[in-house]
């Protein structure tokens, strides 16, 4: 195991509770969105640091939580124009 990996991943995962818990005012799907895909994408990291998920699957994992990540993003950002 990689002692950096699973440090990264705590990090994230802790980082995304962390933006979930500051945009707990906004609407939930937006707070979720934002940072629902970053404590997805620390998970990935510390199932890669196990070897548990390799190959096609991160990458299709990753894929999915970026699109959420920009979606949502794209979403937030549209209706702080409109306020």
């Amino acid at each position: 195991m990689d002692f950096v990996t699973i440090i990264g991943s705590l990090v994230g995962i802790v980082g995304g509770i962390a933006i979930v818990y500051v945009l707990r005012k906004q609407k939930a799907e937006v707070a979720l969105g934002v940072g629902g895909p970053i404590i997805f994408l620390g998970l990935i990291l510390l199932m890669i640091a196990y070897d548990l998920i390799s190959g096609i699957v991160v990458w299709v994992m990753t894929g999915t939580a970026l699109i959420f990540l920009v979606s949502f993003s794209y979403v937030a950002l549209r209706r702080a124009e409109n306020i």
